[in-house]
């Protein structure tokens, strides 16, 4: 949220701020009569949450959004729309801001929030006009980067759990079942760690921050590294998770336990910000538009 907003010259709320994505499910309702009065469009996430409609006062919004993070806990939220436009809202408001409290599987706050022409403190155009759905695609780089710091914590707990855990006489993870199975868990968290970087590599900014001359914020494999690294990431996380409750049993389920405090968020943050079919579709739906012949140049640019 801070990233978006100070590059769209908006003042940064104080507190913690919640991210509204409005692609990530919900309904929408139009605020017909603001829009009618100023003229202005009316912009919706995929199958979801918020219209805008802009009148004397500024930006108004209308409908829902579902799983949004802890926005039962935060002051004020930030709407990524779906022409890119950002806006900042105070989830403040009485009856015009109504959040549903509920939780993910790792039991935390992932709210349900519906918007009855709330007024915005703030909007502002796509601060990053290259990329299409900036929070979503910044979001998802993020909890790439998120599920693949969980996964090397899960293999490394499931390893020293297989060498410390001895039943008949030896440690279990003696047996070559539970070392292949280990060493495929090993290759999955080393793809997806390769991926995550290359999509941070790759977000914009990414590249001046590092001290690179003519790098800008006009990433074109930004998209394509995060759709890669939120499939490979999610992909792994199924299977991770899948291997390091079998090798620790029963034990890992408990809540006493600390596997299943990593597991459960894994199998949370695979969802959020797109999840591994969302984004699968979209590479595949940009690869066949692509054709044959400009298949292996998109892989090779990251940019179909």
């Amino acid at each position: 949220a801070a990233l978006l907003l100070s590059r769209a010259g908006i003042v940064i709320p104080a507190g913690p701020i919640s991210l509204i994505d409005t692609a990530d499910g919900g309904t929408v309702t139009a605020d017909a009569d603001a829009d009618a009065a100023d003229g202005a469009g009316t912009g919706a996430g995929t199958g979801a949450g918020a219209s805008a409609a802009t009148n004397g006062a500024g930006m108004r919004l209308t409908g829902s959004a579902t799983r949004v993070a802890w926005a039962s806990q935060c002051r004020s939220a930030l709407v990524s729309l779906a022409d890119g436009r950002i806006a900042v809202l105070d989830l403040k408001q009485g009856d015009a801001v109504q959040i549903t409290t509920h939780l993910n599987p790792a039991g935390e706050p992932c709210d349900e929030v519906r918007l009855r022409n709330a007024l915005c403190l703030a909007h502002a155009a796509n601060p990053f006009p290259a990329l299409a759905q900036p929070l979503r695609t910044l979001g998802a780089i993020a909890s790439s980067a998120m599920m693949v710091g969980a996964m090397e914590w899960l293999l490394e707990q499931s390893v020293q759990y297989a060498n410390d855990r001895v039943q008949f006489g030896k440690p279990i993870g003696k047996n070559q079942a539970i070392q292949q199975q280990l060493a495929l868990m090993a290759g999955d968290v080393a793809a997806a760690r390769m991926a995550a970087m290359v999509a941070c590599a790759d977000a914009p900014g990414a590249a001046a921050s590092a001290g690179e001359s003519g790098a800008g914020d006009a990433c074109p494999a930004a998209y394509f590294s995060a759709a890669v690294a939120k499939v490979r990431a999610g992909e792994a996380a199924t299977r991770a998770t899948s291997i390091a409750h079998q090798v620790h049993g029963a034990i890992g389920f408990t809540y006493e336990h600390s596997l299943n405090f990593a597991t459960r968020r894994l199998w949370a943050w695979r969802e959020i910000y797109g999840a591994d079919a969302w984004w699968a579709q979209r590479l595949g739906e940009a690869a066949i538009a692509a054709g044959a012949e400009g298949f292996w140049p998109a892989l090779t640019r990251r940019h179909f």
